[in-house]
């Protein structure tokens, strides 16, 4: 049984046409994620809000 050489090691993707580098990406945080960290940081602080009430509420 004749041995199988051993295949080369696929080459590394090419980056595609267009993309900025990685460290350019990193620096921008998106307009999406930060648009949704206000609305869960806004939420949160409201359901937190609404709890205190409810305990202050109903410690009375």
């Amino acid at each position: 049984m004749p041995e199988a050489e051993p295949s080369p090691a696929p080459a590394a993707p090419s980056p595609a046409a267009g993309t900025a580098p990685a460290r350019h990406r990193e620096a921008k945080f998106p307009r999406a994620h930060a648009f949704r960290l206000f609305v869960y940081l806004a939420g949160g602080h409201l359901f937190a809000a609404f709890l205190w009430l409810l305990f202050a509420l109903g410690g009375k």
